[in-house]
This record gives structure tokens, C-alpha cells and sequence, in this order.
């Protein structure tokens, strides 16, 4: 873990921008990051850093962590542009595996007006471009700063009628998703499941919680007199999928935050 700060690579690598070249500063930025920063604790400690800065620099910094994050999650990574040209998608990052699946990455790192045009068109791109084979092999992925950002980009995402193709999640998911991953009790597999479009059947995503237990063998819930075996107390109706920190069971866009919260209960504290 190395004791640098955010501030001050970015001040040795030089102003990110979108200048090709192998020494360009967003080339020198890409490569520190893969040769440092693998701990998942740093790399936390930059995206809070990004995510609070309030520049291009600072924006453009988070998209290329966001992107790094998704190395460590165990995709192919490729970077969108800073600033796109007319002729160039609008994508901050797209993340492939093995499977064949594809995720399409917006990463903001601050409150913004957004709409679904944008992404749902950059997949467009990607498929036009056959770098993607069709829309049941995508999915489009909105990161977000902070919890407090997502209201507007919900909103926007059911009017649209998205809720199949594009999920939003919080950095704060990623990072704890990511720290499973390199510690032990996720594979890329499992990632790949919580980070997918939603389907109709949801039994794939309970067997990925049903096998990360506790130490005594017990799901969340199980042998404890005041929860059923869903996770709720014996007066709630059962939980369901989104229905956690009072959003309703019917809005899937936050599907990812919810199942993150729901394995890190199931998993062992020592493996977190």
C-alpha cells in the first residue's frame, strides 16, 4: 500500500486528457495504478479522494479508478474517452468476460443531470461496431460517487423503461464487492451474477447468497428467534430484492447495492 496521495500522482503524471501517445499522462496515470495500487484500501482511499474533488482532473481521475476497479473485479478492461469526439461513444469503461458478457460503464463522480440516452446509445455503438454481439450479452452500468445521487438517474431509468438493461451501483458496493473478490469468498463468476441485467428468475442470485454462510453454517436469520429464515423479523412481510433502506421491492435499479449488502451480511466477518 503505497502512502502517496491522489493529489500528488496526478501532479507527477500531468493534466489527464485524451493525447494518444504511450508516455500521454493518462497512459503514465493507467500504469501506476496497475503496478501500485492493488490494494483495495488505497485504491478506496483514491476514489474517495476523486469522488470529493470538484475538477476535470479530479473527474477524469475517477473515471480511469473506476475502470481499475473493474481490473480487480476480474474484467477486461477498456477505457472510454475523456471527452469524446462526434465521431467517438460517449462510454467511460467497458468490462468483458470470458462468458462472452459485456458491461458498459458511466462513472460520475458527483451529481449530474442524467439521462439514459447516452448509455443506452454508446451499447448501440458498441453493438453497431460488433465489439458487442447483441443486447442479451450487455448491460449498462451507472457508478456513482455517493448513495445520495441516484435518485434523479432511478427516476430517469424506469420512465425510460431500462430497469432490464441498466443498474446503478455506489462506489462503496464496488470497493466491498472487489474486497470479497481478493480475499477469497467471490469469484468473478459470482461478481458477473450481481452486476447483470435482472431477470425474471432470481434464483441464481439467492444461491450465490444461500452459499456464502456463517461460521456456525447458518444463513443470516436461520436459528435466531427473532428472524425467519427470509432475514425479516416474525412482523415484517418477507424481504424481497430492493426492499432494503426503505426503497421499494419494485425498483430492480437498485439491485446491486441491495444483493452487495445482503452477501456481506451472509459472508464470514473474518473474510471481509
Amino acid at each position: 500500500m503505497t502512502g502517496i496521495s491522489l493529489k500528488h500522482v496526478l501532479s507527477l503524471v500531468g493534466r489527464l486528457d485524451d493525447a494518444p501517445g504511450d508516455d500521454a499522462p493518462r497512459q503514465r496515470f493507467r500504469r501506476f495504478l496497475r503496478q501500485s495500487v492493488t490494494d483495495i484500501d488505497q485504491l478506496s482511499a483514491y476514489l474517495a479522494e476523486a469522488g470529493g474533488g470538484d475538477t476535470e482532473q479530479d473527474d477524469r481521475a475517477f473515471q480511469d479508478l473506476i475502470n481499475h476497479l473493474g481490473g480487480l473485479l476480474g474484467f477486461r478492461v477498456s477505457f472510454g474517452p475523456y471527452r469524446p469526439s462526434e465521431q467517438e461513444l460517449s462510454f467511460h469503461g467497458h468490462w468483458q468476460s470470458d462468458d462472452g458478457s459485456h458491461i458498459v460503464i458511466e462513472a460520475r463522480a458527483r451529481e449530474a443531470e442524467l439521462t439514459t440516452s447516452s448509455l443506452v446509445g454508446s451499447i448501440y455503438g458498441l453493438i453497431a461496431e460488433n465489439r458487442i454481439r447483441n443486447w442479451e450479452a450487455a448491460s449498462g452500468l451507472y457508478v456513482l460517487a455517493r448513495d445520495a445521487d441516484r435518485g434523479g438517474l432511478e427516476r430517469a431509468i424506469i420512465a425510460d423503461r431500462q430497469t432490464e438493461r441498466l443498474r446503478i451501483a455506489t462506489v462503496d458496493a464496488l470497493v466491498r464487492l472487489a474486497r470479497c473478490v481478493q480475499q477469497g469468498p467471490l469469484e468473478h463468476s459470482d461478481v458477473r451474477l450481481v452486476l447483470g441485467p435482472s431477470r425474471p428468475d432470481v434464483g441464481p442470485t439467492v444461491d450465490l447468497i444461500a452459499r456464502r454462510r456463517t461460521p456456525g453454517g447458518d444463513m443470516p436469520g436461520e436459528g435466531r428467534p427473532d428472524r425467519r429464515p427470509d432475514g425479516a423479523r416474525p412482523d415484517e412481510s418477507p424481504r424481497h430484492v430492493g426492499a432494503d433502506r426503505g426503497r421499494p421491492p419494485s425498483r430492480l435499479v437498485d439491485y446491486v447495492d441491495d444483493v452487495v449488502d445482503q452477501l456481506i451480511e451472509a459472508l464470514r466477518p473474518d473474510q471481509i
